[in-house]
C-alpha cells in the first residue's frame, strides 16, 4: 500500500511517500482506508 511516512523527526521535508507493508490488525482494532 502507498503511504506518507517519516523515519525521523523534523519539518515537512522529512516526509516520504512510498510503498509500505499492509498493517496487521488485532481482533479489537479497525483498519481505515
Amino acid at each position: 500500500m502507498k503511504a506518507l511516512y517519516f523515519n525521523e523527526f523534523g519539518d515537512s521535508s522529512v516526509l516520504q511517500y512510498g510503498e509500505v507493508a499492509e498493517p496487521q490488525i488485532n481482533e479489537n482494532e479497525v483498519l481505515i482506508n
